[in-house]
């Protein structure tokens, strides 16, 4: 009875130790295995908790029934077992649900068939008690059925302890220990059921695989302790290689080809077995670019071998490999897939350059804008001056001729300050019925002063020009560049002529698919059969050569030493935005002809002069202004003009004094005359300002930039209107008689 006591006792602590080795295993559970293992030990926890109460118990039915229970818990181990070691020793076939199912078919109808013995014999043949026996055992005479699982179990054990024993031999000193204990672990009760099956026990009918279980339990725990098992795992050098990202080439010292992991293979395009090949027949589709003495090589792939791919570039660094003697035993290649690196190089580096490009458009821009604002103040005064002293003469008097001609010259400037406002992104551009051939004189004549004079322009008719729709100050920025680039085509001291020449033509989808290809790729559509007007621009120059007509609209291309190789780019671009094309005809020594088509305006369009003076009926008006604006001269001519009108005028160099001025005299003013840029407290404050003070203040902004985007920047805050500088007495007198509605 004592006997039966302290080996119930021991069982107990047996199975205890597995449910603590089940609980430490769980908690580790992000280790691979560790959730094979921890249900391998609660299987050998409760196999030992039931052979406990088989020997507690009296009876042999109930000794029987306890038995079959067992067969719930350990005929698992076998399985887990070998799940375990696989995951552990990073074999892949282990996560397979396949081989999951396949090895509990023996366990399962092992376990049926032991539950099922009565009917079939197959389990047990026999059971019997054992005649004197301190114990309480009896005896089993073991059917087909258990001896097979036996087998079963022990096969799977074998393996799966192989599996770790081969990953030991290849690992480092730390992980040797902790598969010393997992295996000494597993083979213990492994040898003490062995024992028990061929009946060598020291004690008949005794089976030490629980008892036994119990060592294996302090060599985990040793190893747990020691060896840091379940923490730190051991990396096999297979699957190393086999995750790598980057591609893995062994070679002999032959030179020949040993082995290579999944991403040389992918890099390389391997598609077969090119174990025992020469290396350099594998690297065979490549190009070696360079090759330094310290083993590095660049390798490009030829266009052939990536059809309709771009070249690659790959990096081998070449480690040569020694025997644990010192003797040379081969190379190791490292490959590393340099293209998109290169790629993003590339494109890092255009960036920068697009980026700097942008922060000098951005400067030229901002200093173009202010420029041109400043201009525009200077032409106010000049246009309104001559508009006043023109009120005080009569029309035929002689000094009206020349009153003319300054009003004629200041509007002009006003056009160029309208293309610098554009440029620098504070303009827009105004599509319009525009006459080419007049646009061309003026050109022409705009140009003639500022290109050498042994150059001549000769403008030519060439029969009927349509009207075309479009920015006229786009158009003359497209005659600017090529009657430049026609002057530049002649040698310095080398006199010659250039030929402007208006016309049109019937194209058809023939002609105009024949024009230069970089205009048309730009359509979404091809351009439609019709009536175009041209422009022929055409110098005796030296002409070009193939490679010059393929890169002339590249931007920054040039052939000129100070060129900025913009204004063929900007041809291209204006010509793109008005649906047009280009035909160049050029040949070395024998000049070039540059034809710009544009399509005709529909036959209703007239031309609309953009300096044309408004008339209208006298008008004059009656109340206060307040004008303010930093510049005196601007605010004493915009006085006159008022006072010209009927108005009485109250005046602010600043944003301050304009509000000190409205709080004061608010109930008499009646309209607000507010530049939109000044210093200190700009024109959107005092506009902010006046609202609050006077939420049905009349504000007209005055700005140097464009009328409509001032406007549209004002929409919905109560704005009464915008007029634009350089502005004359009669838009002014518009302006008034539209807000005050007199």
């Amino acid at each position: 009875m004592l006997l039966q006591v302290i080996a119930g006792a021991m069982l107990v602590f047996s199975s205890g130790f597995g449910c603590l080795l089940a609980w430490y295993s769980w908690a580790n559970k992000s280790t691979r295995g560790s959730r094979y293992f921890s249900a391998l030990m609660l299987c050998m926890a409760a196999y030992a908790l039931t052979v406990a109460f088989e020997l507690a118990s009296s009876s042999i039915a109930a000794k029987i029934f306890w038995s079959k229970v067992q067969y719930l818990s350990f005929p698992n181990a076998g399985p887990l077992w070998l799940l375990f070691a696989l995951n552990y020793a990073q074999h892949t076939d282990a996560k397979r649900t396949n081989l999951i199912r396949a090895l509990w078919i023996i366990p399962g109808l092992t376990a049926l068939l032991v539950w099922t013995n009565e009917f079939h014999h197959l389990a047990w043949v026999s059971v019997s008690p054992l005649p004197g026996n301190p114990w309480g055992l009896v005896r089993y005479e073991h059917g087909p059925a258990v001896l097979c699982l036996a087998v079963y179990s022990y096969a799977l054990m074998i393996v799966g302890s192989a599996h770790i024993i081969n990953t030991a031999y290849r690992s480092a000193k730390l992980y040797r220990g902790q598969m010393a204990a997992l295996v000494a672990g597993a083979i213990l009760p492994l040898l003490g059921n062995i024992l028990y099956v061929t009946r060598l026990t020291p004690i008949q009918g005794f089976d030490l695989a629980p008892f036994a279980f119990t060592v294996s339990g302090l060599c985990l725990v040793w190893g747990a302790f020691r060896t840091h098992l379940f923490q730190i795992t051991p990396v096999v050098y297979d699957a190393v290689l086999s995750s790598m990202s980057e591609g893995v080439l062994i070679e002999d010292t032959s030179a020949r080809v040993i082995d290579l992991n999944p991403a040389a293979a992918k890099l390389l395009g391997i598609e077969r077995d090119v174990a025992g090949l020469p290396t350099a027949s594998v690297l065979a589709p490549w190009n070696v670019i360079e090759d330094t003495p310290r083993g590095v090589k660049h390798l490009h792939s030829k266009p052939h071998y990536h059809p309709g791919q771009l070249p690659r570039c790959v990096e081998v660094s070449t480690t040569p490999l020694e025997t644990s003697q010192g003797q040379p035993s081969g190379n190791l290649l490292l490959l590393r897939d340099l293209t998109e690196r290169l790629r993003e190089e590339e494109e890092h580096r255009r960036l920068q350059a697009h980026i700097l490009h942008a922060q000098k458009l951005e400067s030229l821009g901002v200093l173009t804008g202010g420029i041109a604002h400043d201009f525009n103040n200077i032409l106010m005064a000049i246009l309104g001056n001559v508009d006043l002293a023109k009120q005080e003469v009569r029309d035929d008097a002689p000094v009206c001729a020349f009153l003319r001609g300054i009003e004629k010259a200041a509007r002009r400037a006003s056009s160029l300050t309208k293309q610098m406002l554009a440029y620098s992104g504070k303009g827009q551009f105004i599509v319009m019925p525009i006459e080419l051939d007049r646009l061309v004189k003026d050109v022409a004549g705009l140009l003639a002063p500022t290109i050498p004079k042994r150059i001549a322009i000769q403008l030519v008719s060439e029969g009927p020009v349509p009207l075309i729709e479009g920015d006229q100050f786009q158009i003359q920025q497209v005659l600017i560049n090529l009657i430049t680039n026609a002057a530049e085509a002649y040698k310095i001291d080398e006199a010659g002529q250039i030929a402007v020449a208006t016309g049109s033509v019937e194209c058809s989808t023939a002609y105009l698919a024949q024009t230069v290809p970089d205009v048309l790729v730009g359509y979404e559509e091809p351009l439609a059969a019709g009536l175009y007007a041209y422009l022929d621009v055409t110098d005796q120059g030296h002409g070009m050569d193939d490679e010059t007509r393929r890169k002339m609209f590249e931007p920054f291309f040039t052939t000129k030493f100070l060129g900025r190789g913009l204004g063929m780019a900007a041809v291209l671009g204006i010509v793109r935005g008005h649906r047009g094309a280009i035909r160049i005809h050029s040949a070395q020594g024998q000049g070039t002809t540059v034809r710009v088509l544009f399509p005709a305006a529909p036959p209703h369009a007239t031309e609309q002069d953009e300096f044309a003076t408004l008339v209208s009926e006298p008008w004059s008006g009656s109340g206060t202004v307040l004008i303010v604006d930093d510049e005196e001269g601007i605010r004493l001519l915009v006085q006159r003009m008022l006072e010209k009108l009927g108005f009485a005028v109250l005046a602010a160099s600043s944003g301050d004094e304009a509000i000190r001025i409205y709080r004061e005299f608010s109930p008499r003013i009646d309209c607000v005359l507010l530049d939109l840029n000044m210093p200190g407290m700009s024109g959107e404050t005092v506009f902010q300002e006046l609202r609050r003070l006077d939420p049905d203040v009349r504000v007209i902004l005055s700005s140097g930039y464009d009328q409509q985007e001032t406007a549209e920047r004002f929409a919905g805050q109560g704005l009464a209107g915008v007029i634009q500088k350089p502005y004359q007495l009669q838009a002014l007198c518009e302006s008034m008689k539209t807000v005050l509605g007199r």
